[in-house]
This record gives structure tokens, sequence and C-alpha cells, in this order.
């Protein structure tokens, strides 16, 4: 079955051309009664978002309650499921560490404390999405 994601963002030019493969995007997600947003760098791959971050974090707590969040970047808005994928230097991760530290160079050496166990890379796989 084709992703609904890739057919919308294929029609408009793919998804890179419109977010691009590094964008500040906002992350939404409930928990319990209330929405949550925050202010996040992505990296967009392979109909993925992809985000540094902090597995003890408010933000990764509650996506590990419920994985369904969305994103949004301009005129762009997206669902999906959120992941913890892993420490960037875990083994099936080393490909996609060096992309992050290409694409996240102004601050990924000195924000991203990779040495921590704690640290993580938050997949979001897509599930649909809309570019305007």
């Amino acid at each position: 079955m084709e992703n609904k994601c890739f057919r919308i963002c294929q029609r408009n030019s793919n998804c890179t051309s419109n977010v691009g493969d590094y964008s500040n995007s906002c992350l939404w997600n409930c928990f319990g009664d209330k929405a949550n947003i925050r202010v996040v760098d992505s990296y967009y791959k392979e109909n993925a978002f992809y985000i540094t971050t902090y597995l003890l974090s408010n933000k990764m707590k509650e996506i590990l309650k419920n994985p369904n969040v969305a994103l949004n970047h301009n005129l762009f808005v997206a669902h999906g499921i959120g992941e913890n994928i892993g420490n960037p230097l875990d083994e099936p991760n080393r490909g996609l560490r060096e992309e992050l530290k290409s694409v996240f160079v102004a601050f990924y050496d000195k924000h991203v404390d990779e040495q921590d166990e704690n640290t993580c890379i938050l997949k979001i796989s897509l599930n649909d999405a809309i570019v305007i």
C-alpha cells in the first residue's frame, strides 16, 4: 500500500523541496487531556523526520505513552508515529548519526552528548501530510 504522505508530497514536488532536509518544526503531542507543542530541529529523510533529543525529557516521556504526533513547518502539516530508535552511537544508527552531525553542524557537537545513554534519536514515521 502506497504511503499517503509520500503520494501527497510527490504531487507537490516532494517533501524535501517543501520542508527541506533540515528545518525548525513545531512538534505537537497529546498527553492526558492537554496538547503540548515544542519547536524542534528536525531532519527529513525517506518519509520520516529525525530529531536528536533526551530520553528523560518530558517530550519523550509523553511520546512513549502516546506516540501519535503532528509536525508543522510553514504550510506543511503532517501526522505520524514517534519512536525512540536509540542512541546515535548504536550500531544501527551509525549512518544516520553521520547525516545528523552534518545537517545539525551548528549545534550537534555542542549540544548532543552521545556518551550519555539517555541521548536518543526520535524517529517520526509519517502517516499523512499536506503541503499547501
